[in-house]
């Protein structure tokens, strides 16, 4: 009785750990993500991300994260501005494939485009941009590509505004205060991660138990909530097209329609038309889109942020909003438009700043009566 006891244990022990087996083997070959090989990349890349603070711009960086603001009293008689975040940047397919590059192609010499974009850049930063762009150069046209991250950002940027008005300064002390906490923090998180012996050598530990720098991040600490928010942007995303009577939603809109209105009332108190868009994710325009941020289906969803430029610039005059979505949605597969590697990535791929450019395009010269 005992042997069969021990047995059936025998068994089960062993059934237990190939069954742990073949799940971590699965999960390393469906999600390389999880591996932490990957973690630890990810969290170097992120780490990265966290650029020199800025007065001005909020946070600066080098190459093509860099603002290449055009010379003073630059002449150029269809001079065409494009400001945004990484969409505008190019992030992912680099300067020479980004939709501002590829107008500038196709417009030909008889036009300037001047593309102002960083990663992390929102409204309460395009406003600064804009009005430093308009100080050295005459513009025939402001295109504003708007972000699903944009409400986000604005709303975690808000606690390092000190002067919102005329234009907006930004609290460099604090933002350095808070870049050297956490980089200890991450430093701490990285050490323990990389621990030769550790629970993190397991793709499935890791996929239950995503690693946080929130985690090794000191709740009483006064950087707490916007490091908090700037991690949990996927989630307030989601939160701000599900739930638009939620207290954060009805702020991050708020914030958002402050800073386009101070952008629109600047440019048409100089007659220069403004184009705007909502970049679409993956999931605002595919039925199977790869990256959800969690949201439930049916797919694609609604681009709630094209719905807002939509209600409040739609039929103002002077503003032009382009349904981006609906041209993205109509292509054969939408989900050919976007970054496929790694895994995490949402960004347009060639192809979809190819799609985005040619709207862009179309909608400039038609409303301005221009010809390349």
């Amino acid at each position: 009785m005992q042997s069969t006891a021990l047995r059936s244990i025998g068994l089960f022990a062993a059934s237990l750990t190939l069954g742990l087996v073949l799940a971590e083997v699965l999960v390393r070959l469906l999600v390389p993500d999880a591996t932490r090989a990957s973690l630890i990349e990810r969290l170097k890349n992120e780490r990265v991300s966290w650029a020199r603070p800025d007065a001005e711009f909020h946070h600066v960086g080098d190459g093509i994260h860099r603002l290449a603001f055009p010379a003073p009293k630059a002449k150029q008689a269809n001079r065409i501005l494009v400001i945004g975040d990484s969409f505008a940047m190019g992030e992912r397919v680099g300067k020479e494939k980004r939709f501002g590059t590829l107008l500038q192609q196709h417009l030909g010499d008889g036009f300037q485009v001047d593309v102002l974009a960083v990663t992390g850049y929102s409204p309460v930063i395009y406003r600064n941009i804009l009005h430093k762009a308009f100080e050295l150069a005459t513009y025939r046209a402001v295109v504003i590509s708007l972000d699903q991250t944009d409400p986000v950002d604005d709303l975690i940027y808000e606690e390092d505004v000190v002067a919102p008005d005329p234009t907006v300064v930004f609290d460099v002390d604090r933002m350095a205060d808070r870049d050297k906490a956490l980089n200890d923090a991450y430093s701490s998180l990285l050490e323990r991660l990389s621990r030769p012996v550790s629970l993190r050598l397991s793709a499935l530990y890791n996929l239950f138990n995503p690693p946080s720098i929130a985690d090794y991040f000191d709740q009483e600490n006064r950087h707490y909530t916007y490091v908090a928010r700037s991690l949990e942007r996927p989630q307030l995303i989601g939160q701000f097209i599900l739930d638009p009577r939620s207290e954060l939603t009805i702020r991050m809109e708020a914030l958002l329609t402050q800073h386009l209105d101070h952008i629109v009332s600047e440019c048409r108190g100089r007659k220069v038309p403004v184009f705007m868009f909502a970049n679409p994710w993956e999931f605002e325009t595919a039925p199977y889109p790869r990256i959800t941020l969690g949201l439930p289906g049916p797919f694609p969803k609604e681009n709630r942020l094209e719905s807002v430029l939509l209600d409040r610039y739609g039929s103002m005059p002077g503003v032009h909003v382009i349904r981006m979505t609906d041209y993205m949605r109509a292509q054969p597969n939408p989900s050919q438009l976007y970054v496929d590697n790694p895994g995490h990535e949402f960004h347009w791929n060639a192809k979809g700043h190819a799609v985005a450019e040619a709207i862009l395009r179309r909608e400039l010269l038609a409303t301005l009566q221009m010809k390349p």
